[in-house]
């Protein structure tokens, strides 16, 4: 190795040449036979699957579970309209936001009690010898 440092063009150039040399991999990997196969195998395969997805949703179209759903998304389609699903989410999303809250505040109150209570123990909730000590106080943050 020699002792001398690169200059500036000589780095430059071999950025340059880093460049070209990734990219006449990629095009020589992108030519492979191997990559023109897999890509006309996946091109069969989609127009395979689109040719079947277009046959299931004809079917399913002139099948009679079609055409219940289809009436059952016009129903939903005009509720949505009318604003009945709106009026709908937002009463249940009221409750929940409240029936929360209610659970918070009942946790925030319980554990506001328990640590105003004092820290002995009751008789008869001694530790036995080697247990660590219980304590209703929720732990720390």
């Amino acid at each position: 190795m020699s002792d001398e440092k690169p200059s500036e063009n000589d780095l430059r150039d071999e950025f340059h040449n880093l460049g070209k040399n990734l990219l006449d991999t990629l095009r020589t990997a992108w030519d492979t036979p191997e990559r023109k196969r897999l890509q006309s195998e996946l091109e069969a395969g989609l127009a395979d699957l689109t040719s079947t997805l277009r046959t299931e949703a004809t079917n399913l179209s002139q099948s009679e579970a079609g055409q219940k759903l289809r009436g059952e998304v016009d129903d939903l389609r005009q509720r949505v309209r009318t604003g009945e699903v709106e009026t709908r989410l937002r009463d249940e999303l009221f409750s929940v936001l409240r029936q929360a809250n209610s659970e918070l505040e009942r946790i925030r109150t319980n554990w506001a009690a328990a640590q105003a209570r004092p820290e002995t123990p009751a008789a008869g909730d001694e530790p036995e010898p080697g247990e660590p000590p219980v304590s209703d106080t929720p732990p720390e943050a």
